[in-house]
């Protein structure tokens, strides 16, 4: 049997099989642009999804974008406490009934809103915090920014593969 090798020679398909072996040194620059430009987007729109159940802003203004894993992984969320609690956690799922709750803080919400407080502070103090969840809302409504900072990714990738651009980073 006689077996036959063929060899093609080609500088640019070389230059893309090079820049691909690369490919972990440079890509995680391009990933962290991208996520840095999502991270802005995403806090102004969990700010948006919350800001109905506004009532000293505290909550909306504790919301930030935190990088971890040398900027790869994006974490958004509130940040803020409610005396030992997460505030974020309180307006997403609600709570039992908080038996010790305080008066002051209902009554500066009630004032805030424009309505009475003592039915609200009975009704936390013996039913608990009604759920407003915004989680969900906010995945929703980043759906579309999310898949074109994929598409942008995906782009700035190809073109660092193909062209070698962008590949000197990190």
């Amino acid at each position: 049997m006689t077996t036959f090798r063929v060899v093609i020679e080609s500088p640019d398909l070389q230059r893309v099989k090079d820049n691909i072996a690369q490919l972990p040194r440079w890509m995680p620059a391009i990933v962290r642009t991208h996520l840095k430009t999502l991270g802005t987007v995403a806090v102004d729109t969990m700010r948006e999804a919350v800001a109905e159940h506004r009532y000293t802003g505290s909550l909306e203004d504790s919301i930030r974008a935190q990088f971890t894993d040398n900027g790869k992984t994006l974490t958004v969320g509130p940040t803020v406490k409610r005396g030992r609690w997460d505030g974020g956690l309180i307006l997403e799922m609600g709570t039992r009934p908080i038996p010790k709750l305080p008066w002051m803080p209902i009554k500066k919400w009630a004032d805030f809103r424009g309505v009475p407080a003592w039915p609200i502070f009975y009704k936390i103090k013996t039913e608990g915090v009604t759920p407003h969840p915004f989680l969900d809302r906010t995945m929703k409504a980043l759906e579309p920014r999310i898949d074109e900072a994929v598409r942008r990714m995906a782009e700035a990738v190809a073109e660092a593969v193909v062209s070698g651009r962008g590949t000197e980073s990190e």
